[in-house]
């Protein structure tokens, strides 16, 4: 029987780390060809973004940082799904910032759901490697 495959995103408005873990023993391995920064130069507009409100039936308008975390999360979405055509990991473990993560949550769909095994609301971006296993030790076998 083949080892299931588990990535673990961490992730903070910046930047996303994925790190892969292959069964139990194998360790909490970093894939640095995979992480991804966010583009915070800001496009030069007079206009903010716009968006609809989450209570009532109009639209308002973002602060530019908003406007560029809400891009970057969509694109880590759009990475996690491109890789899990090409890798088929078979587990996902989100630990992000819990601004991040609540708008993961909206953005993720139905293919990477399903493979959400734990969310974790702490930005751990800068932390060291054994730190991270010491956290990821109750969610996953290392």
């Amino acid at each position: 029987m083949k080892a299931a495959i588990t990535w673990i995103l961490v992730a903070n408005g910046e930047r996303a780390r994925i790190f892969e873990v292959h069964g139990v023993g194998n360790g909490l391995n970093e894939l640095t060809e995979r992480e991804i920064f966010a583009d915070l130069d800001e496009k030069h507009t007079d206009q903010k973004g716009r968006t609809f409100s989450s209570t009532q039936y109009r639209r308002s308008a973002l602060e530019p940082h908003e406007e560029l975390r809400n891009n970057f999360v969509i694109q880590i979405v759009e990475q996690l799904e491109t890789w899990n055509l090409e890798t088929h990991y078979d587990r996902l473990i989100i630990c992000a910032a819990p601004n991040i993560l609540g708008q993961l949550r909206k953005e993720v769909s139905g293919n990477i759901r399903a493979k959400i095994s734990a969310e974790i609301p702490k930005n751990m971006v800068s932390a060291e490697l054994p730190k991270l296993m010491s956290l990821f030790g109750d969610y996953v076998a290392l």
